[in-house]
């Protein structure tokens, strides 16, 4: 969980952090600073910093109004980041590579029919979850239909024996990420309670991305807590309306994303990505399809904690930050790899710059580009210096959705490959997988299926032991020995990084 994630993770326990005089203050309930919680703030420290500052700078200017509700009666438009995805749908409309799904092994004595009550509560508190998409070919709009019951599809196994239930489980997660979402018919929300016995469940819920992102998903199972808790104790849950729903966003975004707020996030991406490669020229296994599959695989490393500690002290060095400095060392192992020394990585940012939208289930998520020169001669401290100056413009000129940038920068669009950037990298604080619900426990179980949008991600999550790292990859380009040894690379050089940060990157 990257630092905005944190910050909403935090904000649902009624914790909220801020900044007093550049210093990061916190203010909660009494008893709600656990160690857990004063650790991962810690820990996260300079990121939170970073993102609240860059937060208030951007308040400025795009959070001076508040967004207003939209006239229902005029036909919906669709955000910027909905009409990339339906365009990309429309290349490859059984692709599966916007499925989200994920599966939670619920233990305790489980209310099934409160549990198929709380999604539907859900579901009609959220447009976002009931909206669908039509077309006339040039226009694409939303349309937001009504639900009065929830499918809620039951699945009784409790005759099976625990082998027989968790292949079953594995199979249906992942049948469930592989079967495409019809825009236009729906639903684009599906969840599947899987009965193990009476107080074993595994809820399977799967969303098109298109409505939903991570952060969504923290807002719904926040919400299912409190509902279905309420329901159990036949209360009314202690949930406030919600100042807008997401077409009020998507409208808003629409008339507020032009003129003079629209030429400044342009000026700054046209000048940043400049004369940019097309494509990163990986050595890969095999040469890339004419098609890109999506199909993917990953793959578990970890680096230890004194290693972890040696780069933090080395982003301390250099008024950065740990992700910078991790996103430095990845920049090297790509042009080690390349032979390139222009590179470009995508990143995630969460997109939800305005405090009517922090609450909503919807797609927000944008996709940022930090391009780095590793020219003959570099010095890495130079290359910490260069990808925090980076990072930092890209987080300040955010709110431009890729499709767009796409099109103010006339990129060639390819079925083989992504625009701009074709590795990710992410860093990230997970708290803990597992939560209580009303007697209940509920965790995220692992999924085998991994989809790859890019042809390569690194994905590393901060831990009291250092940080866990995962790799995903496309497995039309590379074989499992072949990201095990890039890894295995990628250690060597943070451990280089560390001992002797001035030397050059050649």
């Amino acid at each position: 969980m990257n630092a905005s994630q944190l910050i909403y993770h935090l904000k649902s326990q009624d914790i909220h952090l801020y900044l007093d005089g550049g210093k990061l203050k916190v203010n909660a309930p009494d008893g709600m600073l656990t160690n857990e919680v004063v650790d991962s703030i810690r820990n996260n420290k300079e990121d939170i910093i970073c993102f609240l500052s860059l937060a208030n700078n951007a308040s400025v200017e795009s959070n001076s109004d508040n967004i207003p509700i939209f006239d229902r009666s005029n036909p919906i438009p669709l955000s910027y980041s909905q009409q990339r995805l339906w365009f990309l749908e429309q290349l490859n409309p059984d692709a599966h590579a916007y499925n989200m799904c994920g599966a939670f092994k619920i233990t305790g004595n489980l209310n099934e029919e409160l549990l198929s009550s709380a999604l539907l509560s859900i579901v009609q508190r959220h447009e976002s979850l009931r909206t669908i998409f039509i077309s006339d070919n040039k226009t694409q709009l939303q349309n937001i239909t009504e639900i009065d019951k929830w499918n809620l599809q039951l699945v009784d196994i409790s005759d099976r024996d625990s082998i027989k239930q968790h292949e079953f489980i594995a199979s249906t997660s992942n049948d469930e990420a592989l079967t495409p979402f019809d825009l236009i018919r729906g639903p684009l929300f599906r969840t599947i309670l899987i009965k193990q016995s009476k107080h074993l469940h595994t809820l399977v819920m799967s969303m098109h991305h298109i409505i939903s992102d991570g952060w969504s998903v923290e807002v719904l199972l926040k919400e299912l807590k409190i509902i279905y808790q309420s329901l159990v104790n036949n209360t009314i849950p202690l949930l406030p309306k919600l100042p807008i729903q997401y077409a009020d966003f998507a409208a808003w975004q629409r008339g507020w994303l032009q003129g003079d707020v629209l030429d400044k996030q342009v000026d700054y991406w046209k000048d940043k990505l400049a004369g940019a490669p097309e494509l990163l020229h990986l050595a890969t296994d095999r040469p890339r399809p004419e098609i890109q599959s999506f199909n993917g695989a990953a793959y578990e490393f970890e680096l230890d904690i004194g290693l972890t500690q040696g780069l933090s002290k080395l982003a301390t060095a250099h008024d950065s930050t740990l992700f910078m400095v991790l996103l430095a060392g990845y920049n090297i192992l790509l042009s080690k790899y390349s032979g390139q020394q222009d590179i470009c990585v995508g990143i995630p940012v969460a997109g939800r710059n305005h405090a009517q939208v922090e609450d909503l289930i919807g797609f927000f998520i944008n996709a940022l580009v930090i391009r780095s020169d590793l020219s003959d001669g570099k010095q890495i401290s130079a290359l910490i210096e260069q990808v925090k100056e980076s990072t930092l413009g890209a987080f300040a000129h955010q709110d431009i959705p890729a499709e767009m940038l796409l099109d103010a920068l006339q990129v060639q669009r390819s079925l083989s490959y992504g625009p701009l950037a074709q590795v990710g990298f992410t860093l990230q604080n997970i708290p803990s997988q597992t939560q209580s619900l009303d007697g209940l426990d509920i965790e995220l179980i692992k999924t085998e299926h991994v989809t790859a949008k890019y042809d390569l991600t690194l994905l590393l999550t901060e831990t009291e032991t250092g940080l866990q790292g995962v790799a995903e990859y496309s497995t039309d380009l590379f074989d499992a020995s072949t990201i095990e040894t890039m890894v295995h690379h990628y250690k060597n050089i943070l451990q280089q990084m560390v001992s002797a940060p001035n030397q050059q990157i050649d």
